[in-house]
């Protein structure tokens, strides 16, 4: 927890990006590995018996208008495309040079 907490206040501040992102990738991959690999690299789920239910549910207890006004309603998996996009732009923040306004230049 202490690698994403304090992980993202340093990626955001700019300060020891480099050696901040080798932990988060680690956490990245093991985070695909052991909790999203189950469920496959697709991010949107296929229409399913479960997201009829959901439609339904919300057409007749939600707002669906204001919902489904501007695109579908869609159910995201739990799956392992968010973790590897997280881990490649981990990865090109470890191989850039810090900012000029970022904490780790200061220094």
């Amino acid at each position: 927890m202490g690698a994403e907490y304090f992980g993202a206040i340093f990626l955001v501040i700019g300060f020891t990006m480099r050696y901040i992102s080798i932990p988060l990738m680690v956490t990245m991959v093991v985070t695909a590995v052991t909790v999203h690999w189950d469920n496959g690299r697709l991010a949107v789920a296929e229409p399913n018996a479960q997201l009829e239910a959901r439609r339904s549910l919300l057409k007749e207890h939600g707002n669906c208008e204001w919902l489904t006004d501007t695109g579908n309603f869609v159910i995201l998996n739990n799956d392992i495309e968010f973790a590897t996009t997280y881990f490649i732009m981990l990865q090109a923040y470890f191989s850039w040079e810090p900012a000029n306004i970022s904490v780790s230049i200061i220094g």
